[in-house]
């Protein structure tokens, strides 16, 4: 905790030198005052700073670009059930931005994402499960994903739906429905007969 806090203090002591030596006359930021106060909400645990204080490590927004900083915020902002920061957590490790690249741990994180509403943290657990990417190949829970995309109208996730409908398993929207209930049918089936035969 106290490594991160010097950090934070070094990039705020880096950020105003620079802006004192600078050749032209320092523009001050409209957002410093936020990013300081993001900094000290985060600190205590706020999991929406925490969140925002990676987006500014990820984009290099008022601190130097730094992908280990902005995991480290993602994770911590994740493990207080941020959903964005899921998202987030899998972006890195499925490109390998400040971490080791490791699709498990992506598909992980997109599929809590996803439980989450995250939208887009659905279509990315569906691509993966589609192409077996991080977890064994899926159509059916990936036709599955894709349509809780398209019911909040993301991205072409309808259109990939469309695609994976008719294979394998995956036969219409309702499969899921109909299986169940057919199983429930055959099970009520054996239960009565075997009522007959006891009279």
């Amino acid at each position: 905790m106290m490594k991160l806090f010097l950090k934070t203090i070094i990039a705020v002591t880096l950020f105003f030198s620079i802006g004192i030596f600078s050749t032209k006359a320092a523009v001050p930021d409209p957002d410093l005052e936020s990013w300081e106060e993001c900094a000290r909400r985060a600190q205590t645990g706020d999991a929406e700073a925490q969140y925002r204080m990676g987006c500014m490590y990820k984009d290099g927004k008022n601190v130097e670009k730094d992908y280990k900083e902005a995991i480290y915020w993602f994770r911590k902002s994740a493990s207080n059930g941020n959903g964005d920061a899921m998202l987030e957590v899998g972006h890195c490790f499925e490109d390998g931005l400040g971490v080791l690249a490791d699709n498990r741990i992506a598909a992980e994180n997109y599929w809590r994402a996803a439980e989450k509403g995250n939208m887009e943290g659905a279509y990315r657990y569906a691509e993966m499960l589609r192409d077996g990417i991080g977890v064994a190949q899926d159509k059916r829970k990936a036709y599955y994903w894709f349509r809780k995309a398209a019911s909040a109208n993301f991205s072409d996730s309808a259109e990939q739906a469309a695609k994976l409908k008719g294979v394998g398993s995956v036969k219409s929207e309702g499969y899921e429905k109909k299986q169940s209930k057919s199983a429930n049918t055959g099970r009520h089936t054996k239960i009565k007969k075997r009522n007959q035969k006891r009279r």
